[in-house]
This record gives structure tokens, C-alpha cells and sequence, in this order.
């Protein structure tokens, strides 16, 4: 089939990846690369409208998609000819309140999806949502946990460092700006969620970085998985 990702809508803020597997190789999509998608470039895909419209009662949708037809050339570039992919077809569905969106997708230099391709991803259709879905809540779960725990940790003072004044502790708005870094949520989004402004976030994402000893969204989940 070739690469494969999925991810699930949030809204005006964007889309959160779920997974991202494949077996096209060179180029694959790099994990920043879907994130900028996910953030920023989500805007111009051509299934947004079908995503944001999409009716809970309907089960699933297949969509076909063109490449040729993209109005941003910005996009094709960055998402289509640098990733060497030359057609998509996409999985749209319902579950538990999200929106869910699975793309699959062909090398350029591969045929394109044939009408049996699709015939055959639309009788996979309910599997392949419920799989996704299960996919994403187990993910989750084990994610949240991790990072309540890891959060309650930073709510404790931290053994004192020579190098430093004194402990570390994290006061409670930077602890809930903690648990939505960590899962998966960025200054937008983390804004609308505690009716902050999106200067108020980065004041407190920057200090929570500095009294964690981190410069990165990267060092902290790195940092989250070390001390686990």
C-alpha cells in the first residue's frame, strides 16, 4: 500500500497525529514534517471541509484525491514531490466523538490507486476504523498516565542541586500547561482549553522549561521518558 498515517481532528487548532507506518523508503515523512501539517498546513488539504462537516451518523467516507487539482503550490511541494508520493486516497470515520483521518498513500513512480484498491479499502473500512480508534485510546491511556505521573512528580520538590538555589516545583498552572505539552496539544489549543492568552502560555511553557532544565517540546518528552 505504502505510507500510511493517521490522525484525528481538534478543530480550529488542527489535527493530532496518531500513527504514522509505511514501507516507502526513501523519502518518508518525517515526525516534524507531520507535525507541521497537523499545526498549520491541515488548512489546505482538500478533505477539510468533508472532515469538518463530517455527520456522526454516516459511518465512514472514502475519499479520492487528485493531486493535480491543489491549489497551493507550497503545498504540493512540501507534502507531495519532496515526499516522492504521487496519489492518496483517504479514510474518513467517526468514533467516540473524534473525527478520524487515515491516509494512504503511493510513490510517485507506482501506479495510482485502482478502482479494486478502493473497493477493497472500503470493505476494510469498519476494521481499520475500529483498529485506528482502539490504536489511538490505548496510545492515549498510556500516554495520560505517564504524564500525570511524571507531572505529580514535578509537584514534589526535587532533590537539591548544588548548582542550582534551591528545589524544583511547578506551580499548578504550569503543571496543567505540563499535562497538555505532553499530550499532545500545542499554545493555541493549550489557550482555548484554559481560556489563557497564547503570550500567557508561553510565559508559562518558558518557565516551566527553565525549572525542568529543557529547551524543547523534544528534551521534554525525552526527559518525561527517562525519568518515568
Amino acid at each position: 500500500m505504502g505510507q500510511i498515517t493517521g490522525m484525528v481532528y481538534r478543530g480550529a487548532t488542527g489535527f493530532e497525529p496518531v500513527f504514522l507506518a509505511g514501507d516507502i523508503s526513501p523519502p518518508r515523512v518525517s515526525s516534524n514534517l507531520e507535525q507541521i501539517f497537523c499545526e498549520r498546513y491541515f488548512r489546505l488539504d482538500p478533505n477539510l471541509t468533508t472532515i469538518q462537516n463530517f455527520n456522526p451518523h454516516d459511518s465512514f467516507r472514502i475519499a479520492r484525491f487528485d493531486v493535480r487539482t491543489l491549489p497551493s503550490s507550497q503545498y504540493r511541494s512540501v507534502f507531495w514531490q519532496r515526499q516522492g508520493y504521487g496519489d492518496k486516497c483517504s479514510l474518513i470515520f467517526y468514533r467516540e466523538g473524534r473525527v478520524f483521518y487515515c491516509n494512504f498513500y503511493r510513490a510517485i513512480n507506482t501506479e495510482h490507486f485502482s478502482k479494486s484498491e478502493y473497493q477493497l479499502i472500503e470493505r476494510l473500512a469498519p476494521l481499520l476504523s475500529s483498529l485506528i480508534s482502539h490504536h489511538y485510546r490505548l496510545t492515549k491511556t498510556e500516554q495520560l498516565s505517564k504524564v500525570i505521573a511524571y507531572a505529580e512528580r514535578s509537584q514534589q520538590p526535587a532533590q537539591h542541586d548544588t548548582k542550582k538555589s534551591g528545589p524544583v516545583t511547578l506551580s499548578p498552572r504550569e503543571n496543567m500547561v505540563l499535562q497538555l505539552l505532553l499530550t499532545g496539544l500545542n499554545n493555541e489549543a493549550i489557550a482555548l482549553d484554559q481560556k489563557l492568552s497564547i503570550n500567557t502560555v508561553k510565559v508559562y511553557r518558558k518557565r516551566l522549561y527553565k525549572k525542568l532544565g529543557v529547551t524543547s517540546l523534544n528534551e521534554l518528552y525525552a526527559k518525561t521518558l527517562r525519568d518515568d
